[in-house]
């Protein structure tokens, strides 16, 4: 089921990818959305907002866990669009390695600083003891999600997009059900939403896993595969940190923003956990569509078609303006209804109600901008450029403390609202003028850079 995404026409062959990554979207936010659900409405608004509350802490300590497996496999991807079957076995090899010496790191460094993060983040005392006990948690399954990330964007480097939503799927089911059964039935509370995501967690890397054993032979190492000089895992690294780091600096500048909304109390804590969840259905249709342009670019890069980059990336720009509009338009103007989902409509809910449409105001006019960053972002990583997309994270994250402590300051709640819109912005500007600029470069042979992928099919076979 793996596809050479090097031939063909781009949008045949971006389109099955995207679909499949779609559905595989889809299902994680329908998780996501019923998860919210049922944590609200069984165990009520604190809760929720403890859970919501950890969605930055996430972001900083499993963004790096994710991104850094995730990216290793960007070379493997621009190895097999090179044709270059034993690269592409000795980059797995090196994946492996790297992965779990991360996961191991990070599981440990998150157990021990969870606490020091959270009174540095002020949380509130009436959601701190939930809070502390659901990221704990989570933290513990660290290296299920590492291998789950990595297995299953081994597979996507190879072009194949159906079996992995066929994991997600899977495992947004078991997630609903272990909920439904920790939460509702054997009254865990808020550990019993933590525990059934990290045991959905382990199951999908397992079932990722014997996918790779059974079914995808080329990606089987062999003995000599383990035998690799420091050069090929440096050159794995060069890739995958920058990303990895560019999602802790996100991280960072999410966790330093949640602090702000924690000054404002539970009830605007409340109010952004939800309405984080709709402005989430942005990334079913663009996380889709980042998805395919990577490895779409990674093959291509990998066999020196750089017009093709071009063209491909230019239909996924236009189809997420098409899909920023809709989107935005949807949320504008159903917002209340769609907090409802979350949120029992009363007289003690409709403060957090009224807090959730204003933050969705104030977002839904900027999804265009953070398309403009998935799409030109995955482009310069499928490329192995991870150093701009790097500068624009740290950006960005500059960009949100300032906006986010002085318009915190000066207008109060609504102007944190305000910052994800600014924020994607300024980051999507700066990646979309350095994508040019590089495509610029490689479109003329004399100033194209010196960090030049792999000898082109033609040529090797020449030399052979």
């Amino acid at each position: 089921m793996t596809q050479d995404m090097t031939k063909g026409h781009p949008l045949k062959t971006i389109a099955p990818f995207f679909f499949s990554m779609t559905i595989a979207q889809l299902f994680t936010h329908m998780y996501g959305f019923v998860d919210t659900a049922i944590v609200s409405r069984w165990l009520g608004d604190n809760a929720l907002a403890a859970v919501g509350s950890t969605g930055s802490i996430n972001f900083l300590f499993t963004g790096f866990v994710s991104c850094l497996p995730s990216s290793l496999t960007i070379i493997t991807g621009q190895r097999f669009g090179a044709k270059d079957a034993d690269g592409m076995r000795r980059s797995v090899c090196v994946s492996l390695v790297v992965t779990l010496i991360s996961s191991i790191i990070m599981t440990l460094g998150s157990v021990f600083f969870i606490d020091d993060l959270l009174v540095l983040m002020k949380t509130p005392e009436a959601i701190y003891e939930d809070t502390y006990c659901y990221i704990f948690t989570v933290m513990l399954g660290i290296p299920a999600s590492s291998f789950y990330f990595l297995f299953s964007s081994m597979m996507r480097a190879l072009g194949d997009s159906r079996r992995p939503v066929y994991v997600i799927i899977c495992s947004s089911i078991l997630n609903v059900c272990l909920d439904l059964l920790f939460i509702c039935k054997c009254g865990w509370g808020i550990a019993g939403a933590a525990w059934a995501t990290v045991i959905a967690q382990m199951v999908s890397a397992v079932v990722c896993m014997g996918f790779i054993v059974f079914k995808m032979p080329e990606l089987h190492p062999t003995i000599q595969s383990w035998n690799n000089k420091f050069k090929l895992y440096w050159e794995h690294l060069y890739v995958s940190v920058p990303i990895a780091i560019q999602f802790t600096i996100m991280g960072s500048g999410a966790t330093i923003v949640q602090t702000a909304v924690n000054k404002f109390g539970e009830e605007k804590v409340a109010a952004i956990a939800a309405g984080s969840r709709l402005y989430a259905l942005i990334w079913i249709p663009i996380g889709a569509l980042g998805m395919a342009v990577t490895a779409y670019t990674a093959q291509n890069y990998g066999a020196r078609n750089f017009r093709r980059i071009r063209s491909g990336v230019s239909i996924c720009w236009r189809a997420a303006i098409a899909f920023s509009l809709v989107f935005g338009l949807l949320i504008y103007l159903f917002k209340r209804p769609l907090l409802g989902i979350f949120l029992d409509s009363g007289q003690e809910t409709e403060g957090i109600i009224i807090a959730g449409e204003q933050y969705l105001n104030r977002v839904a006019p900027f999804f265009i901008s953070l398309s403009m960053i998935v799409i030109y972002r995955s482009a310069l990583q499928g490329m192995g450029h991870t150093l701009p997309p790097l500068i624009g994270g740290i950006v960005e994250t500059i960009c949100r403390l300032i906006t986010a402590f002085y318009l915190a300051r000066h207008f109060g709640y609504i102007g944190v609202c305000y910052n994800e819109g600014l924020v994607c912005t300024s980051n999507g500007l700066l990646l979309f003028a350095v994508y040019l600029y590089i495509m610029w470069r490689y479109d003329h042979p004399k100033n194209k850079p010196r960090n030049a992928p792999c000898k082109p099919v033609s040529e090797m076979e020449a030399q052979a």
